[in-house]
């Protein structure tokens, strides 16, 4: 049975709009300077390869072999196991609301920085750079935008106007790479630039520790959207003539292009203004940095302007896309039969951003090795409990799917190949995918 509360959608489309967003130019570059440069970048794309496609590829046949969200999957897959049709489920979206908190923290630093660009094009002696520094010290201020920001992410979904928000980010998509490859060619003509991009690109394996390795597999599930479900629910109501390996790899291809990208626009910036990649490391990182090169350019107010919009439209996208996955799971497993699901799941996610929203003032002095509350809640959440979650669903993938049908939704679309993707992809899943996650976790705790 599909969702009666979801319109069949393009399944590239509605990925992009869910996968493209913070995780790529705000989470990637500050993730890739704590941790090395060049070896990490690497590590990431090659765990790209061999893990974030075959499981993206993975939760959206789970979707389309049921018809259902992944509490549905889940129920209808091992209905008498109720430690994973229940339990697992449980702490899913458990994870969607935890992130979905600080995501909107994160997410209300960008709408302060496009607000802030606006009223700087009406302003004679606007300073881009001081912004961050007075947002960061206003907790209330940093709470009531993270309540907009969740308004807005609600109201989307109450009145289904996802799928236009999605054709609305695939549509600017292509505008915002331009904008951002338009500054990243400014910022790689700066000084210090050559030395900012061997830091980037050339693999020095003795910068990277052994917490690189479940870093790469967290920030890849993360700009991937593995492990939330959205995907299961994307692969449960797409069309029947989409090729699901096709999107699948083509994703995962754009995703790391587009991290990519940003790091080109990011380290060099880093380099020119502050020569020390340590001292801004952190989820500060694009705040910092992307202002000083704004400031420089003759147009530099209305590209900020630009820049912000079409990020905090990415945003916007990720941070429905959770909502979503939670209140149409929450439907379909008939925990809450409230119509106002999205409102929960709302209130919830402002609740739990208490702590990230009032991490940098009321709760500043609240830290643990030295990190800052907000980046401790990252870092369980992304380097520690996604990963756990995603190689749960990669068993559940393996054993629960039925694999008649998994060869028949590739053969119907790539006939020729069929055998062959099929053949990788089961390999991957089975012999390659668990080891890896599992190898980087205990890696981790050495």
């Amino acid at each position: 049975m599909n969702l009666p509360t979801t319109k069949k959608i393009h399944i590239f489309v509605a990925a992009i709009g869910v996968a493209f967003g913070l995780g790529n130019i705000w989470r990637f570059p500050y993730v890739v300077a704590e941790n090395g440069g060049g070896a990490f970048v690497l590590i990431y794309v090659f765990l790209t390869t061999i893990v974030g496609a075959p499981l993206l590829i993975g939760e959206m046949l789970l979707g389309k072999s049921t018809g259902k969200n992944l509490i549905g999957s889940l129920k209808l897959l091992s209905a008498n196991n109720k430690v994973l049709s229940v339990g697992f489920s449980t702490l899913v979206l458990i994870l969607c609301l935890l992130v979905l908190s600080y995501y909107s923290v994160i997410s209300s630093w960008v709408m302060h920085f496009f607000t802030q660009f606006i009223f700087g094009l009406f302003s004679s002696d606007f300073e881009p750079r001081l912004i961050f520094s007075s947002l960061k010290s206003q907790g209330y201020l940093q709470l009531l935008l993270t309540s907009v920001h969740l308004i807005i992410t609600c109201a989307l979904v109450k009145y289904k106007k996802e799928e236009l928000l999605e054709k609305c980010i695939a549509f600017v998509l292509p505008f915002f790479t331009i904008v951002v490859i338009t500054m990243a060619f400014r910022a790689l003509s700066l000084e210090n630039a050559i030395e900012a991009v061997r830091f980037f690109l050339y693999p020095d394996f003795t910068k990277i520790s052994t917490k690189s390795f479940s870093a790469a597999l967290g920030q890849m599930f993360f700009t991937l959207s593995i492990g939330f479900g959205a995907m299961v629910t994307i692969g449960a109501n797409q069309y029947k003539d989409q090729s699901i390996p096709s999107a699948g790899f083509r994703l995962a291809t754009l995703d790391s292009l587009f991290s990519l990208v940003a790091g080109l626009l990011i380290f060099p910036l880093v380099s020119s203004y502050f020569l020390y990649y340590d001292k801004v490391a952190g989820p500060e990182l694009l705040f910092l940095t992307t202002p000083n090169l704004l400031n420089s350019l003759h147009f530099g107010t209305l590209l900020g302007v630009i820049f912000f919009l079409f990020l905090y439209l990415a945003a916007l996208g990720a941070s429905v896309g959770l909502v979503h996955t939670v209140t149409n799971n929450l439907a379909e497993s008939k925990r809450l039969k409230n119509k106002n699901n999205y409102w929960i799941a709302g209130g919830m996610a402002w609740l739990f951003s208490l702590a990230p929203a009032f991490s940098s003032s009321f709760l500043k002095d609240f830290s643990f090795n030295g990190k800052p509350l907000i980046v401790v809640w990252d870092q369980v959440l992304i380097d520690w409990i996604l990963p756990i979650v995603a190689l749960v669903l990669s068993q559940v993938i393996l054993y629960f799917v039925d694999e008649k049908k998994v060869k028949a939704e590739i053969q119907s679309q790539t006939p020729q190949n069929a055998h062959t993707i099929f053949t990788h992809w089961r390999f991957l899943v089975r012999w390659v995918i668990p080891p890896v996650i599992i190898f980087s976790m205990l890696l981790r705790l050495v």
